[in-house]
């Protein structure tokens, strides 16, 4: 029969797992991926539910195809908890070929113009640099996954439609030029959540007068996970359990940027059965989700603080905890 992994812990340690003779691999918490060029996020969604033999494997915020590094994903009944992980900031080093510009604003696209007029030195490109530093409006490019109508707008333009995005804020922490062999320019950055790489690099190359797209992009951190908390979809697939543990994120680690509460006894009953709790004086902003914690300091799951009538709401429960 085979080995089951199950996962355990103390909160705020390092996961533990614990091999067991069943037929079924149980993994909870969030596992970060070093994503290889060529394949989409759900590939790799996919290869870890082999891999791990999870049926339950999400991930936190999609990679296209042609970018590689930080996939982080959620095992187990943690891909209940992905929505409260997005948002982050994230960091890439991308590559912007100028004077090639095409119609998906990357080097998967077709080309759709061509200039020679390119910069001559990485000086020339500083000044125009600095006007996307801070907040910024992009307009989402029609090959993304964005909806519209219910619809996403890469299905429309796979049938040759264009229509009409509104722009969106997005701000952009730090941009640097690392390197400019003409017409390669690398770029490194940190932006918020719902920034376009491919958006800048189409924006920019217009600034510029010459036209540009997105050739190579490498996410290097997704918040506080980076390329070194990563692993390879080759070594997890050779990984025993021994080493399978230091990779695991238990939920209540990941999510310690959240506000926590310690439930007492009845609290935790009433939450479990998903019932509001009456709470008073609570240091948070009034509909801030707040982590639930038992009194050993477990996560039981999420709340939303209602400010206006002092409850904590459950929207996330987990199972029971024994012990």
């Amino acid at each position: 029969m085979p080995t089951m992994i199950l996962w355990s812990g103390v909160p705020g340690s390092i996961p533990c797992l614990i091999a067991c003779d069943f037929e079924v691999c149980i993994l909870d918490g969030l596992l970060p991926v070093d994503k290889p060029k060529g394949i989409t996020s759900h590939d790799v969604v996919d290869r870890v539910r082999r891999i791990c033999g999870l049926k339950k494997v999400g991930h936190t915020g999609t990679l296209d195809p042609m970018a590689t590094g930080v996939l982080v994903l959620c095992l187990g009944t943690a891909t209940r908890l992905s929505r409260f992980l997005v948002g982050h900031d994230k960091c890439y080093r991308a590559q912007i070929h100028l004077g090639v510009t095409t119609d998906t604003l990357d080097a998967e696209g077709q080309e759709t113009g061509c200039s020679e007029q390119v910069p001559e030195t990485i000086d020339q490109i500083l000044p125009h640099l600095q006007h996307f530093i801070g907040e910024i409006e992009q307009i989402p490019p029609m090959y993304s996954a964005r909806k519209i109508g219910g619809t996403r707008l890469y299905q429309m333009a796979r049938k040759g439609q264009e229509v009409e995005r509104k722009a969106q804020k997005v701000f952009m922490h730090r941009l640097e030029a690392l390197s400019y062999i003409p017409p390669l320019l690398t770029l490194d950055m940190t932006c918020s959540s719902g920034t376009y790489v491919r958006t800048l690099a189409d924006d920019l190359g217009q600034s510029l007068g010459c036209g540009g797209h997105l050739s190579g992009l490498r996410r290097t951190s997704l918040g506080p996970v980076s390329l070194a908390s990563c692993i390879s979809l080759d070594c997890l697939a050779s990984m025993d359990a021994d080493r399978l543990q230091g990779m695991v994120i238990e939920p209540n680690v990941a999510l310690k940027s959240m506000p926590s509460r310690h439930l007492n006894g009845e609290e935790q009953v009433r939450f479990q059965h998903g019932n509001p709790i009456p709470v008073l004086n609570m240091p948070f902003q009034e509909q801030a989700f707040v982590r639930a914690l038992d009194v050993h300091g477990r996560l039981l799951g999420i709340a939303k603080w209602d400010g206006q009538v002092a409850l904590l709401r459950p929207v996330c429960v987990f199972p029971n905890q024994e012990g």
